[in-house]
């Protein structure tokens, strides 16, 4: 067998071919792409603890989701990472970091989980403040799923 027939069946669900993973997105108006919405927040979920390991920059400034969860993975696991395009939370000082905690605890809030279990990680404009209502209106409306 090849390898890419090794690797087949994690094409065919994504992040969710693990089983006890669900994942979930929705248009939150973080980002705007134009006259359509598109999604620009999502959720991944384990049903379960489990292991989690990540890369970050070693750039010394680096965005409030990176401090967040660099802190958390040295703790060695989690069950969530909830993620938001349009807005990277880079240089946004103590309103930043306090705005990564508000991210976990929306999602936690959301799957039933303790806010220290979630990772968070955003991309986008840098020196800008996320838009805290759009968030807390979204996260709530975020369905996670699994694989059929």
């Amino acid at each position: 067998m090849s390898r890419s027939q090794d690797l087949d069946w994690i094409a065919d669900g994504g992040v969710t071919s693990p089983r006890g993973f669900a994942a979930g997105a929705v248009y939150a108006g973080i980002k705007t792409y134009g006259p359509e919405p598109r999604l620009d927040l999502a959720l991944l979920s384990s049903d379960r603890p489990c292991q989690a390991a990540g890369v970050f920059t070693l750039n010394q400034v680096c965005g409030a989701p990176v401090v967040l969860s660099r802190e958390r993975i040295a703790r060695g696991g989690g069950r969530a990472l909830i993620v938001n395009a349009g807005c990277s939370n880079v240089a946004t000082g103590a309103r930043g970091l306090a705005d990564a905690v508000r991210m976990a605890e929306l999602a936690a809030a959301n799957l039933g989980i303790a806010s220290s279990e979630v990772f968070v990680a955003s991309t986008g404009v840098i020196g800008r403040h996320l838009p805290m209502p759009k968030l807390e209106s979204a996260v709530p409306r975020i369905e996670t799923k699994t694989s059929p």
